[in-house]
């Protein structure tokens, strides 16, 4: 009678130590996704020339996308912000936040669609699956927000720079402009003064004797050779011109790309860097603690351990009384 107490005493603490632990341990729930590459429709904005052009030789398409957001989406930084943004963060240092969430992700096919997996403990079921979708769209904006804010930054410098650069030529081509007025004005003076003097007749052709006949080249005629008048026009003229853009080289190029730049429209809406294949579901089952199999297994420890007891205890009152 006493060996079967004993048994059953350790059957019943062994027994009610589990489902103590079924009871109060905080529920572990797990919720899955499926998360594929976004379409091109979703990241046309920017996969732009101009954008492709100013990146190079980084490449922007749904694959490199995809690829951040992953690593995003396992970013624990990322987790802390998310569940401070929602008020579940509970100050908790790096071995209590990895306890407190895990996010995985499964190859499922092929490398471009994945099974967002993670549990979260002391959460509902409910509250579970809503956290997972909540998650993904949270990231998603927080990827796409970095790409297109880091796109208008490369976009508003590289516009800088062009503007700079015109800035520069259209300086350097007045600077040369009323470098050529003032020589004019020079060579004005040296015409008028010649004029008087009297200058030298020049024929295209001039016939020697005994000699080829010899072509002079109105261009290699000294400037001051020229008329008083058509000196005053060309200085008149350079001085009314409002610019130089027609003197400046590679300026409509230069042009161009500004106003390409310039028209960027990034959707900053509608990019994504994810598409959800499908969201999460209410789990039906908790994965920890599972009651049956914790009671199940306390069964059997409480059985194996009843019969050890009840066997070291019998040994022990048989040597007894055989002393």
């Amino acid at each position: 009678v006493t060996h079967r107490k004993l048994f059953f005493i350790i059957n019943a603490f062994v027994i009610l130590s589990g489902v103590l632990y079924v009871t109060f341990t905080p529920s572990i729930y797990e919720a899955k996704a499926i998360i594929k590459a976004p379409d091109y429709s979703e990241v046309q904005s920017l996969m732009s020339r101009e954008i492709t052009n100013l990146l190079e030789p980084q490449v922007i398409n749904p694959k490199t996308l995809f690829l951040q957001f992953r690593q995003s989406l396992l970013s624990r930084s990322e987790q802390r912000n998310y569940l401070e943004n929602i008020g579940l963060s509970k100050n908790l240092n790096g071995d209590e936040l990895t306890s407190f969430i895990k996010i995985g992700l499964d190859r499922i096919a092929n490398d471009m669609k994945k099974a967002f997996v993670i549990t979260l403990t002391g959460l509902n079921k409910i509250d579970i699956s809503n956290f997972v979708n909540n998650f993904i769209k949270y990231v998603n904006s927080s990827t796409a927000l970095k790409n297109i804010l880091n796109l208008d930054r490369r976009v508003k410098v590289r516009i800088a720079t062009i503007k700079k650069r015109i800035e520069i030529k259209r300086k350097i081509a007045k600077q040369h402009r009323l470098a050529r007025v003032k020589s004019l004005h020079e060579v004005l003076e040296i015409s008028k003064q010649s004029i008087n003097r009297g200058r030298p007749k020049i024929s295209k052709k001039i016939l020697e004797k005994n000699s080829p006949t010899l072509i002079v080249d109105i261009k290699d005629i000294p400037v001051y050779y020229l008329q008083p008048s058509v000196l005053e026009s060309e200085i008149q003229i350079l001085k009314q011109r409002k610019n130089d853009d027609a003197s400046i080289a590679d300026l409509q190029s230069l042009q161009e790309e500004l106003f390409n730049l310039e028209s960027i429209d990034i959707d900053k809406i509608n990019v994504q860097t994810v598409s959800v294949d499908q969201e999460a579901i209410i789990p039906a089952l908790k994965i920890e603690p599972r009651p049956l199999f914790v009671v199940g297994i306390s069964l059997v420890i409480s059985i194996i351990l009843g019969f050890f007891v009840v066997f070291f205890f019998d040994m022990i009152l048989k040597v007894s009384k055989g002393s």
